[in-house]
């Protein structure tokens, strides 16, 4: 075996390269994509604007974020929907506890 060959049998770290079954053992399953929303689709969906979410932002507080390119952000359905999840107010049927 010389040279150039043991190279392609092995990664650039020394590694052996893994079998075909590893490899289609890993990927064989659908992909899970996360939803990516624009900011005025988050405005819509939380009522709020799309300049509060630009100073969230650039503040880094409230929502997470992706940053895709320089002017191109998208956030999660994920995220959004946790941190709505996180403002949930749970109520009860005895009475309003904040009047006493």
């Amino acid at each position: 075996m010389d040279h150039k060959q043991k190279k392609s049998e092995s990664t650039i770290e020394g590694l052996p390269k893994p079998s075909q079954s590893d490899v289609t053992s890993r990927t064989a399953g659908p992909v899970s994509v996360p939803k990516l929303l624009t900011t005025d689709e988050v405005a819509e969906m939380t009522a709020l604007s799309p300049e509060t979410l630009a100073q969230w932002r650039w503040l880094k507080k409230e929502i997470p974020f992706v940053r895709l390119g320089k002017k191109c952000v998208r956030y999660r359905q994920s995220d959004i929907d946790a941190w709505l999840e996180k403002r949930l107010v749970s109520v009860t049927s005895g009475g309003n506890p904040e009047r006493r």
